[in-house]
């Protein structure tokens, strides 16, 4: 009965350390469908904060994200333990080998250890940067309008650098390839843009 009085204070102690939203977004995986998110008030200032940073790829070669402004920009939130992540990817991959090149850059942004996204990369090589997440940009997630810092997490950002719309959970292509044409981003197959 004391083992279990004391496992019972070290789980109560547990949870109280890791605080409810980081203990939601441990324990409860994001669904692969969600329904649509508007995008937050303040979203445009945060994503200017995300675009003013420097982050490390998976060999530690410093990317400054400003090199993407000015440019319609899809920046996505994933790990690699993360399976809506992995289910994803190659739809973004997809999307990614369509674009010209000055058409829609995608990033992948990790919540993960450098060491897992090089794993990841050298298994699955992308068509898109994949990056790793330092504090700043985890701090950064719930102005984007994620607060329990849910993963896959989606950003699409016009080419004024406003956020257009946002996507907590699965982002599918056909769903991507909307709200590009929403922004007037036109993609085909062997990077031949439409007219």
């Amino acid at each position: 009965m004391q083992l279990i009085k004391t496992l019972a204070s070290l789980a109560v102690i547990a949870l109280l350390a890791l605080g409810t939203e980081k203990l939601v977004h441990y324990l409860a995986p994001v669904p692969a469908a969600l329904p649509a998110m508007a995008v937050p008030v303040d979203a445009d200032t945060a994503i200017a904060g995300v675009l003013s940073t420097t982050l490390v790829d998976s060999r530690g070669t410093p990317k400054a994200l400003s090199q993407w402004q000015g440019r319609p920009l899809l920046i996505n939130f994933w790990a690699s333990w993360c399976a809506p992540c992995l289910e994803e990817m190659p739809q973004l991959d997809a999307v990614a080998r369509e674009q010209p090149a000055d058409g829609l850059q995608i990033l992948g942004i990790a919540l993960d250890r450098a060491d897992n996204v090089a794993d990841f990369e050298r298994k699955h090589p992308t068509h898109y940067p994949l990056l790793v997440a330092d504090e700043r940009i985890r701090d950064i997630l719930p102005a984007l309008g994620n607060a329990a810092q849910g993963i896959p997490f989606s950003v699409l950002i016009d080419a004024e650098g406003h956020v257009r719309h946002i996507r907590l959970g699965v982002l599918h292509a056909s769903e991507l390839k909307k709200w590009l044409q929403a922004v007037n981003v036109h993609s085909e197959p062997n990077g031949a843009k439409k007219k």
